[in-house]
């Protein structure tokens, strides 16, 4: 008996994707750019453009992204692609992103900070996989590997510097 190994991978991602769904609470709707500097803690999710040591000082390039889950997804779904919405549905996935201002915000991180993936290794979902933010750095630096900065993030922000990282897995 042959095996479609595509059809089997999409199976178990679709799985994936629906576990995520229900246990990632980090992951609520965000419908405004934040500015890079606000003094509370928030959370706010990203694509990931660079990390560089600068002045001594660990510095995330990132654009900040809406990303919308659920209900929400298929609300702004719908908004944006009428006709998609009404060809499939709801938003593909379970998850909608807008990104309708691309600039890049820079923002410290924390030499503390917790960094969570769900696919550090490309083989594996792990979820919420705990690595040091040294292992971050190079996993982002091996592009030729895996390219981790091919996810989203939900970065948590407290007095203007990244203590939290956790990449969301997209299918």
């Amino acid at each position: 008996m042959k095996v479609n190994v595509r059809a089997k991978q999409m199976v178990y991602g679709t799985a994936a994707v629906l576990l995520l769904l229900s246990v990632m609470s980090t992951a609520n709707a965000v419908g405004e750019r934040p500015a890079a500097n606000a003094a509370a803690e928030r959370t706010i999710t990203v694509w990931i453009s660079s990390l560089e040591s600068k002045d001594g000082k660990l510095v995330m390039k990132a654009d900040p992204i809406a990303w919308y889950m659920g209900k929400d997804a298929d609300k702004v779904f719908a908004e944006h692609d009428p006709e998609g919405a009404a060809e499939i549905g709801g938003a593909p996935d379970g998850y909608y992103i807008v990104n309708d201002d691309k600039t890049m915000e820079a923002y410290e991180v924390s030499p503390q900070a917790e960094v969570q993936m769900q696919l550090y290794h490309p083989d594996a979902i792990k979820w919420n996989e705990k690595i040091s933010l040294q292992q971050f750095i190079r996993a982002l630096d091996e592009k030729a590997t895996f390219d981790q900065t091919g996810f989203p993030y939900h970065i948590t922000l407290e007095d203007g510097k990244i203590v939290k990282i956790v990449q969301q897995y997209i299918p």
